[in-house]
């Protein structure tokens, strides 16, 4: 290898160990890997109140849509995320889970998460219809 090259090499090699360090100080793992988990929950107000569960885990590498299609011809898009939180954009309209039910009007369809926060959201249906729990971990 010329001097050129095994000189453009040590710094590459420097910045690497330079970067690597920064990750260290802010308290992250070049290694870590961050985990959506996804409950969904399939219901039915015809069948005696009968649902079923199917539990999904993504590991989040970079932003985009998440492969698996949901109940109810869901999709569920990553904005962005980071250490502290997520964002989750879904192709349709979430209603946030409460006391007083279901909002039937609800228009949610991008939502943040913090880390190790869980939140469910039901799509905005009466007999029939699908909840979701969400988590961000590691």
């Amino acid at each position: 290898m010329d001097q050129k090259l095994q000189d453009q090499k040590s710094e590459y090699d420097k910045k690497i160990v330079e970067l690597n360090e920064r990750i260290k100080e802010q308290g992250e793992d070049e290694n870590d890997v961050f985990s959506l988990i996804i409950e969904e929950t399939t219901w039915s107000g015809w069948n005696g109140g009968s649902s079923e569960n199917k539990d999904y885990e993504f590991e989040i590498i970079k932003s985009g849509k998440l492969s698996q299609k949901f109940s109810m011809d869901y999709e569920f898009t990553v904005g962005s995320f980071d250490k502290d939180s997520i964002t989750i954009i879904a192709n349709n309209s979430l209603s946030s889970m409460s006391d007083d039910g279901i909002n039937l009007g609800s228009k949610i369809n991008k939502f943040d998460l913090g880390f190790n926060e869980e939140v469910s959201y039901s799509s905005p249906t009466m007999d029939m219809g699908v909840t979701f729990k969400f988590k961000y971990t590691k």
